[in-house]
């Protein structure tokens, strides 16, 4: 079953990869209206994620709109910068939903994408935090700060994580 492949694969529920949508143009678009553009889509997206709650699983269908979007419209030249923004939002909306695995996947294709941007090792960061493995965490965090050593929330996180390595080992 979807359940058991996605157990198998480390997820302990289907429900992300059900918000994301199907993946093939013609099933996606075919009982709703193709985005104009991926720039539109993550518009949209974007809007559901700030209004929160509910609006983040669509958050998630929107920004895998765009992603689908920017690869079938890239004509070999994908934007990869865009493509990192896309899957940055898509991994804090993860995260924001507690799908630390699918956020987790998402910032490290960000910092793939683009391993000179601060944001990817936050995301990296947030994810590793949220599914409790706070060395992993901290070192993404500390690699974010010497890219970025002003970042107060990076700083934030980095110092949350290592709070949380030391209350588990206390226990």
């Amino acid at each position: 079953t979807a359940r058991e492949a996605a157990e198998r694969r480390g997820y302990h529920s289907v429900t992300g990869l059900i918000d994301r949508g199907p993946l093939e143009h013609g099933v996606r678009w075919a009982h709703r209206t193709r985005p104009a553009s991926a720039v539109q889509a993550r518009e949209e997206g974007n809007a559901c994620f700030s209004r929160g709650g509910g609006a983040l699983r669509l958050a998630l269908w929107h920004y895998t709109d765009a992603l689908l979007l920017l690869e079938c419209d890239s004509e070999g030249v994908p934007d990869s910068d865009l493509r990192a923004a896309l899957h940055s939002n898509r991994s804090a909306a993860h995260a924001s939903l507690g799908q630390h695995r699918l956020a987790l996947e998402d910032a490290e294709e960000v910092t793939r994408l683009r391993p000179e941007w601060a944001k990817g090792w936050s995301r990296v960061g947030a994810a590793h935090h949220l599914g409790r493995d706070w060395r992993r965490a901290i070192d993404a965090y500390q690699h974010g700060l010497e890219l970025d050593p002003s970042n107060a929330a990076m700083a934030k996180g980095l110092q949350d994580a290592r709070d949380a390595e030391v209350a588990s080992s206390g226990r």
